[in-house]
């Protein structure tokens, strides 16, 4: 299995029987510790291409993050030159008020993202990355590969996804039906509406054509 991927859609195997599950993919968020080093690098790189590089992500303070936050803002709207484009902070509810996850944060066009890679989010913080990581694993003949969105990957485990498929042989049937629990669990669990998207592959080596499984064989890593 080659696995390349950006952004929170996860990939997870569930072998022969549903025995054993894992996730293939880590989230590309800010508390993975290699991406969170890697934006922190990114600031650093435009700190020293001349753009101003201020010291938000380091106050503990709410109020002291808020008032620089406010204050970055300001310096955008007012177009002076040097203004920062990444800024790693918490979002907060238009609504309550309540602070919540960390996020990147384009002070110029005011966009946040929690993931920390994406594909086509241009009016993003400039540490956002398009590169994809890659992920090579085996499983053995009659194995299911699970990929699906965080609509999903937020409210269930890989080992519940495996339960959930596991008596719907029929890989749309089952993709079907793990979207279903997903937007349940969703709507009468007070979460908050997501995508929720899921493709299920039988890794079931009858079901390939012969020059297909040599074509990828010839490409497996090793």
């Amino acid at each position: 299995i080659a696995c390349g991927w950006v952004g929170d859609s996860r990939a997870a195997v569930v072998e022969p029987g549903g025995k054993s599950a894992r996730a293939l993919t880590e989230d590309h968020r800010l508390d993975l510790p290699r991406e969170k080093a890697r934006v922190v690098a990114e600031q650093e790189k435009e700190a020293e291409a001349g753009r101003a590089l201020t010291e938000d992500h380091r106050l503990d303070l709410p109020r002291e993050k808020a008032r620089v936050i406010a204050e970055q803002e300001k310096e955008a709207e007012a177009g002076l030159p040097g203004t920062r484009r990444t800024l790693v902070a918490n979002r907060v509810s238009a609504t309550t008020g309540q602070k919540g996850p960390l996020a990147l944060y384009n002070e110029v066009t005011k966009v946040s993202t929690m993931v920390t890679r994406s594909l086509g989010d241009s009016m993003a913080a400039s540490a956002l990355s398009g590169e994809p990581e890659f992920a090579f694993d085996t499983a053995p003949d009659g194995s299911r590969l699970i990929l699906a969105s965080d609509g999903i990957w937020d409210v269930i485990s890989v080992a519940k996804a495996a339960s959930i498929i596991k008596g719907t042989k029929d890989a749309r049937k089952a993709a079907l039906l793990l979207c279903a629990a997903a937007k349940k669990i969703r709507l009468y669990g007070g979460h908050a509406t997501d995508d929720i998207s899921a493709i299920i592959v039988n890794l079931d080596k009858s079901s390939v054509a012969p020059g297909i499984q040599k074509k990828v064989i010839d490409k497996a890593p090793g």
